[in-house]
């Protein structure tokens, strides 16, 4: 684990303004910078300058923030209740969800948990490493350099969770009105489900063609958040620079409730705010983008430091070994003998050679499992039953409901699905019949595209 620093900045900076949040280990924070020119002669130098003072002195972190819609957020499962297992299947599930190569992205895999049927699933973060790239450079020119590069939906969620806690299993949408974009995350007491961000902001006293297409966003990025939570509102947490003036409007425009429609104190320092804490108070949806090549000078030291602790710790656990071993030794030798006359009368009954060499135990057994094992494949790939049937019947059910496959891959117990239908409830359609017959379904809808298609994913699980 890499030693925190003292205090965390969280730097939010958007359309050539930044605001910046100090806030120590306690969690107790101070305003470094309110909305000032980012890398201008409004005070900045002066601001950039103390940071990077305190970075060099390694007393001091910068958190900095990836606009939702430079990154992806999907949700992969695994088919296995092992978490270790799990984690070296993520890579792959999440790399044929995502329009680019994985090799050319930087991800990271968050809120892992265990779903009812036991299997192990995780929230998806991954941003384009020239995106990346272009990140930090942009903000190393303003005189700043963070070590933690984030999705910005992941710390938005989080200190809402931490700083307006909800009540039970609600439903509930954070939304981000800033200056130069619109960034929405849904999710409930499991953590969030859904994100969306746009290069739009909502202007109530100048409602335009742009601010009537962002409220159609919005729409449909909710109802297919929520499509399996029935008809009850979710709780909307508002922040901003544009909250202030733009809330009240954008709730009367999606009909919401004022009971669950709440806009934070101080809107236009939550997302510095948030950022500061993601990593102060760190949680199971905390990591970090700049990882591996990407990483920040800084990180890299830390981790050669508290590598090199654990070596030290780990030499001297070794001399207090050497020194047991020297006294128990004698007493090991005793029994030494007799623990390898049964381990070779047992490799013996396992393989059926009647004397196995001395040495040769565990590789006996191991080749004779491998053997048996080969010899058992062909009859267990026999019963397997063939995925033909369900494949015929998915092909039909689309070719019925005018839905365009793009991806079809079947196997006895998954299934994935990847289309774009007429309509928002085509996938609904298209797997009901899998519904029925015991599959678990879970469905991905995306925005309308330039087809004016709705693309979706589908992933069915036995």
């Amino acid at each position: 684990m890499i030693a925190r620093p003292r205090h965390v900045y969280g730097l939010d900076v958007a359309g050539g303004r930044a605001t910046v949040i100090r806030m120590d280990r306690s969690g107790r924070s101070d305003v470094l910078a309110r909305d000032i020119d980012f890398g201008g002669n409004d005070g900045w130098s002066a601001v950039a300058g103390k940071i990077m003072a305190e970075q060099v002195a390694g007393v001091a972190s910068v958190a900095a923030a990836i606009p939702a819609y430079d990154g992806f957020f999907r949700a992969v499962e695994a088919p296995f209740s092992s978490e270790k297992k799990a984690r070296l299947v993520f890579p792959s599930l999440l790399d044929v969800q995502i329009p680019l190569p994985l090799e050319q992205c930087a991800a990271v895999f968050v809120g892992l948990g265990t779903t009812s049927a036991g299997l192990v699933r995780a929230m998806a973060v991954a941003a384009p490493r020239d995106k990346v790239k272009e990140r930090f450079v942009a903000l190393n020119a303003g005189g700043v350099d963070p070590e933690w590069l984030v999705h910005e939906s992941l710390p938005l969620w989080s200190w809402a969770q931490k700083a307006h806690p909800s009540e039970g299993n609600r439903s509930r949408v954070v939304l981000y009105l800033g200056r130069d974009r619109t960034v929405a995350v849904a999710g409930d007491d499991g953590g969030p489900r859904a994100t969306t961000g746009v290069r739009m902001v909502w202007m109530p006293a100048d409602q335009n063609a742009s601010s009537d297409k962002l409220l159609v966003r919005l729409k449909q990025f909710l109802a297919g958040a929520f499509h399996d939570k029935g008809g009850d509102e979710p709780e909307y947490i508002v922040a901003g620079p544009l909250a202030r003036e733009g809330a009240e409007s954008l709730k009367d425009a999606l009909s919401a409730s004022a009971v669950n429609w709440k806009v934070v104190d101080q809107p236009e320092l939550f997302m510095a705010s948030a950022l500061a804490g993601y990593i102060v108070k760190p949680d199971k949806w905390t990591e970090n983008l700049r990882q591996g090549d990407l990483a920040h000078r800084n990180t890299t030291l830390r981790q050669a430091r508290e590598h090199d602790r654990v070596c030290a710790l780990l030499v001297m656990a070794s001399i207090a070994i050497v020194v047991a071993c020297g006294v128990a030794r004698y007493t090991v030798a005793g029994h030494h003998d007799e623990l390898q006359t049964l381990n070779r009368k047992l490799a013996a009954e396992i393989t059926g050679i009647a004397s196995v060499p001395r040495g040769q135990e565990v590789f006996l057994v191991g080749r004779h499992l491998d053997e048996s094992a080969m010899n058992y494949r062909a009859f267990q790939d026999w019963l397997t039953p063939s995925a033909y049937p369900e494949f015929s019947r998915v092909v039909r059910q689309a070719h019925a409901r005018n839905i365009a496959l793009d991806t079809l891959s079947i196997r006895p117990g998954s299934m994935l699905i990847r289309g774009r239908g007429t309509d928002w409830n085509d996938p609904d359609h298209l797997t009901r019949t899998l519904s029925q017959d015991g599959w678990k379904v879970d469905i991905e809808r995306d925005d309308v595209g330039a087809d004016e298609r709705i693309p979706f994913v589908v992933r069915a699980q036995r």
